[in-house]
């Protein structure tokens, strides 16, 4: 169910001394027939990757300045907050990495509007 903890065949063997290395909190994905969870852990993998060639090569639509004052991260960082979670804070509905992901949809929306016009 959404918004409950669930643990569902748990696939971390590690030595206690790498204790620090598992996930704390990990993301669950809708998955389709073929679809294994580890191939979506890999799909989302390469998609950061990519965001970070192309997020380096693009302005942030953020002024810094808000941005810090906000409390809230580049865009980038948003993205690995949203996907790679730290804890249950990086996962809130009104946490850092959802406000900032929303702004930049509806920066986006806005712009598409002005265009269109």
């Amino acid at each position: 169910a959404r918004g409950m903890f669930e643990i569902v065949q748990p696939e971390f063997v590690k030595p206690v001394s790498e204790i620090n290395s598992v996930l704390k909190v990990e993301p669950v994905y809708g998955l389709t027939r073929g679809l294994t969870g580890k191939r979506m852990e890999k799909a989302v993998n390469e998609a950061l990757k990519l965001l970070e060639v192309l997020l380096d090569k693009t302005p942030d639509s953020m002024p810094v300045e808000l941005r810090e004052s906000l409390g809230w991260t580049s865009l980038l960082d948003a993205f690995k907050e949203a996907h790679k979670p730290r804890n249950m804070e990086d996962v809130k509905p009104g946490g850092r990495a959802r406000m900032r992901i929303a702004y930049e949809e509806m920066c986006t929306v806005q712009m598409e509007v002005g265009m269109r016009r």
